[in-house]
């Protein structure tokens, strides 16, 4: 469903791909067509989102066929297959569990959610969980706000990676803008924040996914030069 190859590839500050205009015009009609109400999500936070395979999210899919595929493609062994073999000498480096001959079936699952964000939104620097093994950030709106952009940090002065951390430089901006796709490994040291959402006229509309390891730390390493 996306093609991988339209992006640019990127190793620093670690591996990323940007893909512009992820989905073909009528699909993305479609995705954006059958995005989720969340009128029905009783939470009064900068952020609402609907996480798969939760009651919500389970009365919302039949009616969203577009985003049945899309996680159809995301979870395919296809979809792995381009992670493993793109990746690998980065995943050996960190000592992953994750090499040519895994297969999802290898203790593997995925995460997702859509979401909304609004006025003074913002998420402070960190690195996802141990589990996580590929990240991605989808944004389905162009920007009508001030901020709300996703941050990429440099960690060359670390020793260590904790999850969260209070400073660190900016090494990349990516700001949100519609069918623009962000995908990265989840290494150690995938520093990553969004700045505060300011003066905001519509919602930055967004889908967030992961691959994990259900197993444990997915690294067997947590700091390389």
């Amino acid at each position: 469903m996306i093609n991988f190859n339209s992006g640019v590839e990127y190793l620093e500050p670690y591996p990323h791909i940007v893909v512009e205009n992820c989905f073909e015009d009528s699909i993305l009609e479609h995705l954006i067509n059958q995005f989720p109400n969340f009128n029905q999500v009783d939470v009064n936070r900068a952020r609402k989102k609907i996480i798969i395979n939760r009651e919500i999210f389970h009365n919302w899919i039949p009616t969203a066929p577009t985003w049945k595929d899309f996680i159809n493609w995301f979870k395919s062994e296809e979809t792995f297959e381009y992670i493993k073999n793109t990746y690998y000498v980065e995943l050996d480096k960190w000592g992953s569990v994750v090499n040519k001959n895994s297969k999802l079936e290898d203790g593997f699952y995925f995460d997702m959610d859509w979401s909304i964000a609004g006025e003074n939104y913002d998420t402070p620097i960190h690195r996802d969980t141990d589990k996580r093994v590929f990240n991605f950030i989808i944004f389905l709106s162009d920007k009508d706000w001030e901020g709300g952009d996703f941050l990429m940090h440099s960690s060359e002065s670390l020793t260590s990676y904790p999850i969260k951390h209070k400073s660190l430089p900016i090494f990349k901006t990516i700001e949100a803008k519609k069918n623009r796709g962000l995908f990265f490994l989840s290494v150690p040291n995938s520093y990553h924040s969004v700045s505060n959402m300011v003066n905001v006229n519509s919602y930055r509309k967004f889908v967030y996914g992961a691959i994990s390891y259900k197993n444990g730390d997915v690294f067997g390493r947590r700091y390389v030069k």
